[in-house]
């Protein structure tokens, strides 16, 4: 039960870092020598909003491991 849950834990840190990532390369942190955000387009909308689901699944899947744990 304890390597599910990790499992599941990890697989939201990855999914977090890809979002985070992709995010990034539209909304840069502004800062100096920061690359410049490269033109929002639908693909890149949608593809945000895929991560951002994704993201959100393992994170409810490993709380709700974690609750499971009693």
């Amino acid at each position: 039960m304890t390597s599910e849950r990790r499992e599941q834990r990890m697989a939201y840190e990855v999914a977090k870092t890809m979002h985070r990532a992709c995010y990034d390369l539209y909304y840069p942190v502004i800062s100096s020598g920061s690359k410049a955000a490269l033109p929002i387009t639908e693909e890149a909308t949608a593809e945000l909003a895929r991560l951002a689901a994704i993201m959100e699944t393992a994170r409810l899947a490993w709380e709700a491991s974690v609750r499971a744990r009693g």
